[in-house]
C-alpha cells in the first residue's frame, strides 16, 4: 500500500459528530429484544446507509465512516497525550471532547497503521495541526 492509495477528504466537524452519534446508537440498540447492541459491521452498514442520503460524493461518505472507525482509537491516544488535555478528558469511563478537536479530526489526515499497514488510523500530528488553526 502507498499514500497514492488513499484519498480521505475532510468533512465537516458536525458531520463527524451525528455519524459517530449514529453509529454508537446502532452499537448499543437492542437486537430483536435480546438487549444485545450490534457488531461493528452491522453498525457500519447502518451508519452507511444513513449517510447515503447526505449530501456528500462517494470519497467523503468513505471518508466519513472511516473516521468514525476510527475515532475510538484516536480517543485513547489524544486522552494519554499531554497536547490534548484541554481538548480531550476522560470523565467515568466517557470520554468529553471539545467542539475544535471534532473539527480537527473531520479534517486530519488518515494513515496506514497495523503491523501489516492494513488498518486506518489519525495521523496525531495532523489532529495538533488542525488544532492550532
Amino acid at each position: 500500500m502507498n499514500d497514492d492509495d488513499f484519498h480521505f477528504p475532510p468533512v465537516r466537524g458536525d458531520q463527524l459528530g451525528q455519524a459517530l452519534a449514529i453509529f454508537q446508537a446502532a452499537l448499543h440498540a437492542p437486537l430483536d429484544g435480546a438487549g444485545v447492541g450490534v457488531h461493528v459491521e452491522e453498525a457500519s452498514d447502518r451508519l452507511a446507509d444513513e449517510v447515503e442520503s447526505w449530501d456528500l460524493d462517494f470519497d467523503q461518505r468513505n471518508s466519513l465512516i472511516l473516521r468514525v472507525l476510527a475515532f475510538n482509537e484516536l480517543l485513547g491516544r489524544a486522552a494519554r497525550d499531554d497536547r490534548f488535555g484541554a481538548h480531550v478528558e476522560t470523565v467515568g469511563g466517557a470520554y468529553n471532547v471539545s467542539d475544535d478537536f471534532m473539527r480537527a479530526a473531520a479534517r486530519a489526515e488518515l494513515a496506514p497503521s497495523g503491523p501489516d499497514q492494513e488498518g486506518l488510523a489519525f495521523d496525531l500530528e495532523s489532529v495538533l495541526r488542525g488544532l492550532r488553526h
